[in-house]
């Protein structure tokens, strides 16, 4: 990139000279591609100081595993409410008080990943 007109600025995006709003700051070819080129693999940008620089926004390997577990849970719960409906419709489901005991136990379960507080539901 040649000095003059065509220089990239930057204030929360990328300007060139003519649109850059007031106080962007200047940046280098190499500056702007290495912006470019982390945000393609997923780093987003970020103002630091008037600055722009790289940030990682992807979940933690513990976030992920948590999104893993809440994810099994619901899948299993989905199963698990098959089995409650078939017992409401007066069909045989081997195991129901221990189905109905997992049902609840994974109801509560994936009621705290999404920040709610446990029912307090009788399994008697």
């Amino acid at each position: 990139m040649e000095i003059g007109e065509n220089n990239m600025k930057w204030k929360n995006g990328f300007y060139c000279d003519s649109e850059a709003p007031e106080g962007a700051v200047e940046l280098t070819e190499e500056e702007y591609s290495a912006l470019v080129c982390g945000q393609a693999e997923g780093l987003t940008i970020e103002e630091e100081n008037g600055f722009p620089v790289l940030k990682d926004q992807r979940p933690s390997a513990e976030e992920n595993e948590k999104k893993e577990k809440y994810l099994a849970a619901k899948r299993r719960l989905v199963s698990l409410s098959e089995d409650i409906v078939q017992y409401v419709a007066g069909e045989d489901v081997p195991s129901f008080a221990e189905r109905k005991s997992d049902f609840i136990r994974l109801h509560n379960e994936v009621r705290i990943y999404e920040g709610k507080t446990e029912r307090g539901i009788r399994t008697e």
